[in-house]
């Protein structure tokens, strides 16, 4: 496994192969299309990183600036390989959640209650979530605003 930056030709045929929680999740908080989120988020995020595993982009996720000076917009795509190999996934992700938010206090955004995988890996991270929105986004379906702190790594 490796973590670097993200190159444009990385989400190349990426969003057809993303977890399907992420997809609904994409869907379902936006209405777009898998790919055009993706690069949406790659085009208006200050920082950005891919996993590549086996020679494979199998993970995006970047940071985008948030609503005040010391907040960021948090966001972390993946295919279905981060439900096989998540723990270790897991264990390095700290210092890149610290390396995000560089100087920022705060990283938020939003989860739709369905992607437990991405509930159990921010509770993981010592997110907490301050508010359940019944009615979010396209969909009008349930997502929690999850809140992180930068960890001392």
């Amino acid at each position: 496994m490796i973590i670097r930056k993200a190159k444009k030709k990385d989400l190349i045929g990426l969003g057809e192969r993303l977890r399907q929680e992420d997809k609904d999740e994409i869907t379902a908080g936006s209405g777009l299309a898998p790919q055009f989120a993706l690069n949406l988020g790659w085009k208006f995020s200050y920082d950005k990183y891919v996993v590549v595993a086996d020679g494979q982009v199998e993970m995006v996720f970047g940071a985008v600036e948030g609503e005040t000076p010391n907040s960021c917009v948090i966001w972390l795509l993946s295919t279905d390989w981060m439900t096989k190999v998540g723990f270790t996934f897991a264990k390095q992700s700290r210092p890149w959640l610290s390396r995000l938010m560089k100087n920022k206090e705060i990283g938020y955004n939003w989860v739709d209650v369905r992607n437990m995988a991405h509930i159990r890996w921010l509770d993981w991270m010592g997110a907490e979530f301050p508010h359940l929105e019944p009615m979010y986004g396209h969909e009008k379906r349930p997502f929690l605003l999850f809140t992180l702190r930068k960890p001392n790594v």
